[in-house]
């Protein structure tokens, strides 16, 4: 609504750079289906951060099944044209299909629509051009519900991960699944400990494989391989902290 009442059309996608110090944007994606609709929020990228020559954007918890689709939005932040590689990885940290290349020109986006292959749990993008910044989101769309979920990563610090565990509005209708995933060639072992959690699920997009590869979450160390994934039930609501090193990644679903 924005970008047709400012320039008078609607392009399928593009970039809006908003330049202003006391700003606030609110970006969201609407799906309406059968007379209902629900409403997304996705991310809003601040320049300089991104990730620049020789880094890499990697996500976790993206799918390919009948029902569910992964597109990959990428971009750049700097004004430089990045040549960038994207791989795909099971949840043994095995690549799934070849790697594929893609430009990105300079302050511009890409959209990637249902690029993920099935039995891909984890991709990553990386950045060969000096002076340039990626990054990007994947949203996964489940094509009988048009719930929409979003995949994001910001470059990691020092510190735990924090994920909230949120009661379900049916009970028994909903679960929530935490994607752990190791963006490094080593392994490494990861700690999730569950705090005031009382019985609820909650489940935003259906899961290709149903419940294969989860593990019931109590409070538990996991080891996950190089550029693998592992996924975790969460049961009831309240706090999940994950204590890692630098290569691990999570994303609730």
């Amino acid at each position: 609504a924005v970008v047709k009442g400012t320039f008078a059309n609607s392009p399928a996608s593009g970039t809006i750079l908003s330049n202003g110090m006391d700003v606030a944007i609110a970006h969201t994606q609407i799906n309406t289906r059968g007379g209902a609709s629900t409403v997304t929020a996705l991310p809003v990228f601040q320049p300089p951060v991104g990730y620049g020559a020789g880094a890499e954007l990697f996500l976790t918890g993206v799918q390919k099944s009948a029902k569910v689709t992964t597109t990959l939005h990428l971009q750049e932040m700097a004004g430089t044209d990045a040549a960038v590689l994207l791989d795909f990885f099971d949840r043994e940290g095995r690549p799934v299909g070849t790697t594929r290349p893609y430009t990105v020109k300079r302050y511009s986006s890409i959209q990637l629509a249902d690029v993920v292959p099935a039995g891909t749990t984890s991709l990553r993008v990386r950045n060969g051009s000096a002076g340039a910044l990626i990054t990007g989101y994947a949203v996964l769309l489940n094509a009988d519900t048009s719930d929409v979920l979003t995949v994001v990563q910001f470059p990691r610090g020092t510190g735990d991960l924090v994920c909230p565990a949120f009661p379900e509005e049916t009970a028994g209708s909903r679960q929530l699944h935490i994607t752990l995933a190791n963006a490094s060639a080593a392994p490494i072992a990861a700690t999730a400990t569950k705090t005031v959690v009382e019985g609820a699920r909650r489940r935003a997009v259906s899961h290709a494989d149903g419940s294969a590869g989860i593990e019931p979450l109590a409070d538990s160390t996991v080891t996950i391989p190089p550029f693998g994934s592992r996924r975790l039930l969460v049961n009831g609501n309240g706090t999940v902290r994950i204590a890692g090193p630098a290569g691990l990644r999570a994303t609730p679903l």
